[in-house]
């Protein structure tokens, strides 16, 4: 008999955080008893805790292993995507500042199209109906142009 301290089935459960009818599976696997409990007794088998500890990594070794590069994968497929996510951030720009460009590409077609009667009316005189259509459809064209040449807020 050994003079090595044991602990419970409960304790070991616990520090193992399984239920005792998962200590009995192991048990029924070979799991190594410091005491086995005696018939009738009330106190349960008795377990050194580090005899326990090896034979549980030895017999778990390629499954723990394989959850531990699990947990890797799942870490660095994370930090990708977080990484990703940022990266691809820095490509959105603020409301604000799309709001602002909005706005004064808006006042500036507003500006431009509020010009067409000043600029069309006085090269209509004594043009014919052809000559007439002829010019509003030119000077609509080079507002187009103009207007599709305007950067806003001196953006190329």
């Amino acid at each position: 008999m050994s003079n090595k301290p044991t602990i419970s089935t409960a304790k070991l459960a616990d520090l193992f955080g399984v239920t005792r009818g998962t200590i009995q599976k192991w048990l029924d696997k070979g799991m190594p008893i410091a005491k086995a409990a005696t018939q009738g007794a009330h106190g349960g088998h008795q377990f050194d805790l580090r005899a326990c500890t090896e034979w549980y990594f030895a017999k778990n070794f390629e499954r723990l292993e394989l959850d531990r590069a699990r947990t890797c994968l799942a870490y660095e497929q994370a930090e990708k995507i977080r990484m990703d996510n940022d990266e691809r951030a820095k490509g959105l720009a603020e409301m604000s500042v799309i709001a602002a460009v909005v706005d004064d590409l808006v006042l500036n077609a507003k500006k431009h199209l509020l010009a067409l009667p000043c600029k069309i009316a006085p090269q209509l005189d004594g043009l014919n109906v052809h000559q007439r259509e002829a010019t509003i459809d030119r000077l609509i064209r080079e507002t187009l142009e103009d207007l599709a040449k305007y950067r806003a807020h001196g953006r190329a």
